[in-house]
């Protein structure tokens, strides 16, 4: 089995200017799982478990939650992950309240999945530009308009270990 290192987390939110008695305060945790099959009274059962070990082919889920213990809401809110360099992003795997955008530059510039293009040679030996594979994203991120005092929510998108 291969290990996998996890990858931190970072948080960078943008919060509206607020007095000093009223403040947003977010906070942010994120958890690496896989799906695996276990047999429980006689039956196969998926289940899901801490992804502690990783084989090559697994499929990882990272699962971000935040919340905002504050009495101010937070404007602007971004949550940044690298995708592991021994992992390959699941093309469309990613889920939220906002769609999430990717870098396939390490996080240099983001975009949708059909804003990301890189130039190709094609069969002729002409240049063209094509879609990046969601495989060669290096990073992902959303931005949260808006979380309000006492909200909280999760994204959370899936990885193959190589």
């Amino acid at each position: 089995m291969k290990r996998n290192t996890l990858t931190a987390l970072s948080l960078a939110a943008a919060l509206l200017s607020a007095p000093a008695f009223a403040a947003p305060k977010m906070s942010v945790d994120m958890k690496a799982e896989k799906d695996v099959v276990v047999v429980e009274k006689g039956k196969q059962v998926k289940k899901r478990v801490d992804a502690t070990s990783q084989a090559a082919g697994e499929v990882v889920i990272y699962t971000i939650r935040y919340s905002n213990a504050g009495d101010e809401s937070a404007s602007n809110v971004q949550l940044d992950n690298r995708i592991p360099a021994e992992t390959s992003y699941v093309g469309g795997s990613a889920k939220g309240m906002v769609p999430a955008v990717f870098s396939a530059d390490g996080g240099k510039t983001y975009g949708a999945p059909e804003q990301l293009t890189r130039e190709a040679v094609d069969a002729n030996g002409k240049k063209k530009t094509v879609a990046v594979e969601p495989e060669k994203y290096t990073d992902i991120r959303w931005v949260l308009p808006q979380v309000k005092a006492g909200e909280s929510g999760q994204v959370s998108y899936e990885v193959r270990v190589k």
